[in-house]
């Protein structure tokens, strides 16, 4: 028996690159049940979706991404979320670590390293579970 895709909830400031990573994700079988341009978007999509993982933009319009982060443990502690960002400062991958989040990749290689990323913080929140 196939397994039900992973449900992703993305939240993405930049319009075209949400536009391609709906594209990677959804192109690799995963599916991406909601979309978001800023956390406060995101916030009410979650009231209303239940996502397995949230891909998170680390630098949102209304809110920095570490705020969101924030916010959306505060709502759902469970949810995996993978924070997006152009920094390659070791860090600041660890401060989003140490606030919540699973993963933290840098946007110029989320083309490759997103897809895997996915797969390893929903197969570890299912094992905590």
């Amino acid at each position: 028996m196939i397994p039900p895709p992973i449900k992703i909830l993305l939240i993405e400031s930049n319009v075209a690159l949400g536009a391609l990573l709906t594209e990677i994700l959804q192109s690799s079988g995963l599916e991406v049940i909601g979309t978001a341009t800023t956390a406060d978007m995101a916030i009410h999509l979650l009231a209303h979706l239940q996502p397995d993982v949230v891909v998170l933009d680390a630098d949102l319009s209304d809110r920095c991404g570490m705020n969101a982060l924030a916010l959306i443990h505060e709502i759902h502690p469970a949810l995996p979320v993978i924070l997006l960002n152009d920094q390659d400062e070791r860090h600041y991958h660890q401060a989003a670590l140490n606030r919540g989040a699973q993963a933290c990749i840098r946007k110029d290689l989320s083309s490759t390293d997103l897809v895997p990323a996915v797969h390893q913080v929903h197969l570890n929140a299912q094992s905590v579970r």
